[in-house]
């Protein structure tokens, strides 16, 4: 009984680390490429929830203020 809980347990915890991983990976993949913009700024807000999903919204201007790109990125951790 034991030993299957903790092997459920182990499994679930790798699952989580990995997915952990991609999601980071994807996270600065986007930054890193919305950052090649020649000019203008980079701004990044994070709407976290304590359970649910949460919001990451990454977003470019040129100097006057113009939204140049944007992305959201939402999802469950």
């Amino acid at each position: 009984m034991w030993g299957a809980f903790i092997a459920i347990f182990i499994v679930l915890w790798l699952l989580q680390f990995l997915m952990t991983k991609k999601q980071l990976k994807h996270y600065h993949q986007t930054v890193k490429e919305m950052s090649n913009h020649s000019s203008g700024y980079l701004g990044i807000g994070v709407d976290k929830k304590r359970f649910g999903t949460g919001t990451v919204l990454i977003m470019v201007t040129d100097a006057k203020g113009t939204v140049v790109d944007c992305r959201i990125m939402s999802g469950v951790t």
